[in-house]
C-alpha cells in the first residue's frame, strides 16, 4: 500500500498552518504521498479550513488512513499520558507506514523521535518549499514572518535562525546572478 515513495503524516495543526499561509498547494508539489488519519481530519472544524482539506481529500491529494491497530494505538497512549488519542492514531500510522511525521505538538514530536521516527515541523516545510525551487526565499521569509503572527505557540528564535538562513541564501543567489 505504502509503495517506496516517502509519506508525510500531518497533525492539525500543520495543516490549518499550511492552509492559513496559503502554502497548502504549494506543499502538495513535494513528491511525498500525504496521509493524515480520521481524527485529524475531524479535529479541523473551522469551515474554509475545512472546505479546503474535504475538496485535496475528494481529489485524493490527501489520503485518510482509518485503519488503525486500535491495541497498539493504546499502547502508545500508555507510555506517553501526554499525547492524545488523535495523536496516537497519528503516531501510529507513521510507525506503520514507516512515514515521516509532520506535527507542531512538542509531546508528540518527543514521543515520535523516542521511537525512532522522522519528525518535522512546519518551518521544515516552508524550507523545503524553498530548497525545492517552488517558492522563493522572499516568499519563505514572508510566510515565516506571517506564521510568528498567527501561531503565537512557534518558537520565534527557530523562527529567527531560519529567516537568517533565509537572507543568507537570499543574498548568495543575487551575488551569484
Amino acid at each position: 500500500m505504502f509503495d517506496q515513495v516517502k509519506i508525510i503524516i500531518k497533525d492539525s495543526c500543520i495543516i490549518i498552518d499550511l492552509i492559513e499561509l496559503e502554502l497548502i498547494d504549494f506543499f502538495l508539489k513535494l513528491e511525498y504521498h500525504i496521509l493524515t488519519t480520521e481524527n485529524v481530519v475531524e479535529e479541523i472544524t473551522e469551515i474554509n479550513q475545512k472546505e479546503k482539506l474535504g475538496k485535496l481529500i475528494s481529489v485524493n491529494s490527501i489520503m485518510v488512513d482509518g485503519d488503525f491497530d486500535l491495541n497498539k494505538v493504546f499502547d502508545i497512549m500508555n507510555n506517553n499520558g501526554n499525547l492524545s488519542f488523535t495523536d496516537a492514531t497519528v503516531l501510529e500510522l507513521a510507525l506503520r507506514s514507516e512515514g515521516i511525521l509532520l506535527t507542531s505538538d512538542n509531546a508528540l514530536r518527543r514521543e515520535s523521535k523516542k521511537l525512532q521516527r522522522k519528525t518535522h515541523g512546519i518551518l521544515w516545510v516552508i524550507e523545503a518549499l524553498y530548497e525545492n525551487g517552488i517558492i522563493s526565499a522572499i516568499i519563505a521569509r514572508d510566510k515565516v514572518n506571517l506564521l510568528m503572527e498567527i501561531n503565537q505557540r512557534i518558537p520565534k528564535q527557530i523562527c529567527k535562525q531560519l529567516l537568517i538562513k533565509l537572507e543568507k541564501k537570499q543574498k548568495t543567489y543575487n551575488y551569484n546572478k
